[in-house]
């Protein structure tokens, strides 16, 4: 039950963390720390640039999540499902 609940709460954490990201337009690991320590964002980095051109990125990436999140809730599925029967 313990691990289940630590997944959850990882989920949401990621979530939300993703979800900064595209609220704020964060695409680097420099834009992401300039971001958290209130600093301005430095978009003209050539590596920022490359990955906001590139749309086929943020498509693989949003398939990514996608596909990681639908393994991850049906191993939960399968282990919830799996205590419910080893229980009753």
């Amino acid at each position: 039950m313990l691990t289940l609940l630590l997944v959850v709460m990882l989920m949401v954490v990621a979530e939300r963390a993703e979800q900064l990201k595209r609220e704020h337009d964060l695409m680097t690991y420099r834009e992401i720390i300039a971001f958290m320590h209130g600093e301005p964002v430095d978009r003209t980095a050539e590596q920022s640039r490359r990955l906001r051109e590139s749309t086929a990125i943020r498509v693989k990436n949003r398939l990514a999540y996608v596909v990681a999140s639908l393994i991850v809730g049906g191993a939960a599925g399968y282990a919830i499902a799996w205590i419910a029967d080893m229980l009753s």
